[in-house]
């Protein structure tokens, strides 16, 4: 009876939360190299984002603006009827 007892104070001993990170640490791979893949594909899609914003942006804004442009001078064309 004592020898079972002092075989529960032992295993109470041991942290679970320990015990549960060493069991992750064990099944993750070493390498990091999916990680590594993860983060450059992440760092393109924000530079691809970024690059087109910059590009077409200002150019959507020019479009628009000459569009209202050209609809105010359409209508100041023709004189106005009293």
């Amino acid at each position: 009876m004592v020898w079972k007892f002092s075989l529960v104070i032992k295993r109470m001993n041991k942290n679970n939360f320990k015990e549960l990170e060493e069991i992750l640490i064990s099944k993750r791979p070493d390498d990091g190299q999916q990680t590594m893949t993860n983060l450059n594909t992440n760092i393109g899609m924000f530079g691809l984002a970024s690059n087109l914003v910059d590009l077409f942006l200002p150019k959507v804004f020019n479009v628009i603006s000459k569009s209202l442009e050209n609809n105010n001078k359409k209508e100041s064309q023709f004189p106005k009827v009293k």
